[in-house]
Formats: C-alpha cells, structure tokens, sequence
C-alpha cells in the first residue's frame, strides 16, 4: 500500500527537517500535521501548549500568533520561525516571543 500526501512548500520543508532529526518517516507525518493544525488554530485563539525545553525540563504555555494579541509586538526586525525550522508564538503569561521544536511538542491542549 502505498500512501500519497500532498504539503505545502513549507510543511515540506518542516518535514525534512523533523526526519532529519528523528529519522522515523512515519513519526514525521505525524509531528508535521501537528505542527501544521497548532499553527492555524494560534492563528485563531490562544493554545495551551506542552512542549520538552532543550534543557529536558517540560513546560506549558499559552501560545498565540493572533494578531489582536501578538501583532502589536511585530516589529520586523526578526527573522521568521519557519527560517529557523521552529514553532514562534507569543506566550501570553511572559508577553514575549518563545519558540520550540516541533519534534519537542508533546501535548497540545
């Protein structure tokens, strides 16, 4: 059986790079359709998010990419998350921009 799944150019390029980092394609699919479904609904409401920090902690935030609540904190002078192959969004508790990894994503609320 054989399985066709159509990305877009930038889910794509997140998929390669999560399969670069975990080398499990199956996994990958998963964790890249994650990763797309939290950014659209950040871009709707606010989600709670848990995710592994490098350090090995874990940690939950209130994360948000809406622009009633983040867009006033753009200014442009940064470079984009999908540039550096991770998840930006606003954390409502600290009021700044956090980021994690999508492999690190470990619950989504």
């Amino acid at each position: 059986m054989t399985a066709v799944v159509a990305l877009e150019n930038k889910a794509l390029k997140r998929a390669l790079v999560i399969n670069s980092r975990i080398h499990n394609p199956f996994m990958t699919g998963v964790i890249t359709e994650r990763v797309s479904e939290l950014k659209r609904r950040m871009q709707r409401e606010v989600v709670e998010i848990e995710f592994l920090k490098k350090d090995g902690t874990i940690t939950r935030r209130f994360a948000t990419t809406m622009g009633s609540l983040a867009g006033k904190h753009i200014n442009g002078r940064g470079s984009s998350g999908d540039d550096r192959n991770v998840i930006t969004f606003w954390d409502c508790e600290k009021s700044a921009w956090r980021c994690c990894q999508g492999q690190s994503l470990i619950k989504i609320y």
